[in-house]
């Protein structure tokens, strides 16, 4: 789905009647991608995006600012500080894991 209309369709098309609402299409650029397009919306501001695809880019980056930074720990068998995949993770490879497992029986 893309909230992009072309400017034929635009020109004619600059006001339209639907239940009793007036759209007017304004040139906008899009939060995302800064391309120009042709919005309509009932004030200045909507739509912010050209597409769906640049509306769920900006959700995507506003969640992964919002994540914790993961912290460092240490590997339990051979000491070495790495970031964990999994916030249960207690050694830094298959080959720790395994070695800590042979170790333990």
């Amino acid at each position: 789905m893309s909230y992009r209309i072309s400017v034929e369709d635009w020109k004619s098309r600059r006001r339209r009647a639907d239940y009793g609402l007036v759209y007017r299409f304004r040139r906008k650029t899009c939060r995302t991608c800064e391309q120009d397009f042709y919005g309509r919306g009932f004030d200045w501001d909507a739509p912010f995006y050209c597409s769906v695809g640049c509306k769920t880019k900006a959700r995507r980056l506003v969640r992964a600012e919002a994540r914790e930074p993961k912290k460092r720990i240490k590997c339990a068998q051979c000491g070495e500080r790495f970031t964990p995949i999994r916030s249960t993770a207690r050694f830094c490879s298959t080959r720790c894991r395994m070695a800590a497992h042979r170790a333990a029986t």
